[in-house]
């Protein structure tokens, strides 16, 4: 199955994924979903994603934020252990 991408106008960034955000208001970075793009926000102006505790992953086309971190390495290890689980 063929996946869509969508494309910025205001910059050369591209992505997939149906949940998905892209910053439009001044950084430009895409978000893995709305939750993670409203986290960089403060008052409207875009904080560094490190300094809203997101976290940088890679689907192989391209960088999303993802956060807060401690919610990401919960679902690492809710994935690897139904893996775990399943491979018995």
């Amino acid at each position: 199955m063929e996946r869509l991408s969508a494309s910025c106008g205001g910059c050369d960034a591209r992505w997939t994924g149906v949940d998905a955000a892209h910053c439009v208001v001044g950084c430009h970075r895409t978000y893995a979903d709305v939750d993670s793009y409203e986290a960089h926000l403060r008052g409207g102006v875009c904080l560094d994603p490190k300094d809203a505790r997101l976290i940088s992953i890679s689907d192989g086309e391209c960088e999303k934020w993802l956060g807060p971190a401690v919610e990401f390495q919960a679902w690492v290890t809710s994935i690897n252990t139904s893996k775990d689980r399943s491979e018995r």
